[in-house]
């Protein structure tokens, strides 16, 4: 299945992890979908794996440094962030591409996720980011929009996983490459969050587009840790001159920002209950771990229909008046868990 998709690019930040890579890269190729791979690894995979669609630049550095290499290279006219083993459908895609080109008022245009994750011998789907559903923050003004996302009480969660246009997205690339000495991952989630909210007008289509994969555990190493959230960072005296560093770097990009201390006390609150929800779905995996079997096990119930359960995403989707294509979710799905 090919896509009409030549404006767009997915650009993919991977650490290692050459399997998963390798299968993403065969997922675009297949879908006609040009990557570009910022790869941290000091063995980078095979030419044999590389498709001509893709742009491979290995970089063995940090998150940080591969964004500001990736700001010097961008061609297309519009791009999206993409992990090594998530996928996005290609009709949600080309309908966000769709959005952008009719209303050039937008800066960015997300959609909606579904999760995957064990199940016993089978794996689980499941609506994702709930809040994110018929989300438009359509205002010019920035401190409206700032009002709306922040402020409304509905745990608003978009980051920077959305359709960018070229400009736009060098100039977030080049902020968030700032932050190398930055001790919490977290940062360039917080920082997505509050620059794609201020930059521009945004909306989410009620379309899945993201299939996320909640099967593999997350990248966590000593420079990259996820144990250490953005809250606790942030209220830590250890790290309070990094904190301040943050927040005068974002002062300077956005004027509005300056003479209004309390916006930080918002985004503080805020992220607190976006990662206290996040722990809470972590700590549900975790009790799942007792389940994993060994693959050949798994590979038996693949001749089962219901090998993904999803009838109960069926409903969710239903209930929310969320459209997919069936065919495409299963695409992605095979891809990650096959």
């Amino acid at each position: 299945m090919k896509v009409n998709l030549a404006n767009l690019q997915v650009v993919i930040f991977s650490r290692n992890r050459h399997e998963h890579l390798a299968k993403s890269l065969r997922y675009w190729d297949n879908l006609g979908i040009a990557t570009l791979v910022l790869h941290n690894t000091e063995q980078p995979i095979k030419s044999a794996e590389i498709p001509s669609s893709t742009e491979y630049i290995v970089h063995a550095g940090p998150f940080a440094e591969r964004c500001e290499i990736a700001s010097k290279v961008l061609k297309f006219k519009f791009f999206i962030i993409a992990s090594d083993d998530e996928r996005y459908l290609p009709t949600a895609l080309t309908n966000m591409v769709k959005e952008l080109e009719e209303n050039q008022e937008l800066a960015s245009v997300g959609g909606q996720a579904v999760a995957v994750m064990t199940h016993g011998l089978k794996y689980s789907t499941t609506l994702a980011y709930k809040s994110q559903m018929n989300y438009e923050n359509l205002d010019n003004n920035p401190e409206r929009r700032f009002e709306f996302h922040y402020e409304s009480g509905q745990n608003f969660s978009g980051a920077m996983y959305r359709v960018f246009r070229r400009e736009q997205f060098k100039n977030f690339l080049v902020v968030i490459s700032q932050f190398s000495d930055i001790s919490t991952p977290y940062i360039f989630e917080v920082t997505a969050e509050l620059f794609w909210t201020l930059i521009g007008p945004s909306k989410y289509l009620n379309e899945v587009f993201w299939v996320r994969n909640w099967v593999v555990p997350p990248i966590q190493t000593g420079d990259w840790d996820r144990k250490q959230y953005f809250y606790e960072w942030s209220q830590n005296p250890e790290h309070a001159r990094e904190f301040e560093s943050w927040k005068e770097m974002i002062t300077e990009i956005f004027d509005f920002l300056k003479n209004r201390s309390n916006i930080y006390e918002k985004i503080i609150f805020h992220r607190m209950k976006t990662e206290q929800g996040e722990q809470s779905r972590n700590q549900v995996l975790k009790k799942q771990k007792h389940l994993k079997v060994k693959r050949i096990a798994r590979a038996l119930t693949s001749i089962f229909s219901s090998k993904y359960r999803m009838k109960e995403l069926e409903s969710q989707l239903s209930n929310f008046g969320v459209a997919v294509r069936n065919d495409e979710l299963f695409t992605a799905l095979i891809s990650i868990t096959g």
